[in-house]
């Protein structure tokens, strides 16, 4: 992901995993819940590359794990679009919601069907996650993904 101009040192921080540095800005008082202009959280980011350590870090600091960007992503969806398998449990234990869909009714476990990630939409189904749904536009249904990923 790409992020826009407007992102903070702890947006940064964050997406590249320098677990001390958040530790650094979060003392000096950056704020765990800060966006970008798309949205974007710190925790989005550490989220989508698997930052286990700094997701932890943010969740312990305050960090509101079903926080959506503007296009509906949740830190879950990023997750599990990318196989992190523990930052998808972490996320869930914290109270993320395995059914929230962004914009255009894609669900994390669509996501994870998507790009190949079964181990992911295991945890995701065992938590609670809805096999009957679709993407709006593409018709992509869950079902369809579970079928071709499970083959």
């Amino acid at each position: 992901m790409v992020f826009g101009v407007d992102r903070t040192r702890l947006l940064w921080a964050s997406q590249n995993g320098h677990i001390e540095v958040v530790k650094l800005l979060i003392e000096k008082g950056a704020s765990v819940t800060v966006t970008d202009e798309d949205g974007w959280t710190p925790l989005h980011a550490a989220s989508e590359d698997g930052h286990i350590e700094v997701v932890k870090l943010l969740i312990e600091e305050g960090a509101d794990t079903p926080v959506a960007a503007k296009n509906g992503w949740t830190p879950l969806h990023l997750a599990s679009e990318n196989g992190h398998i523990e930052v998808v449990r972490l996320l869930i234990e914290k109270g993320a919601s395995v059914t929230v869909t962004d914009e255009y009714g894609w669900a994390p476990l669509l996501v994870a069907l998507e790009n190949g990630h079964i181990k992911v939409a295991k945890i995701l189904i065992e938590k609670g996650a809805d096999t009957t749904g679709c993407s709006q536009g593409q018709g992509d249904t869950i079902a369809f993904g579970i079928r071709e990923w499970t083959r």
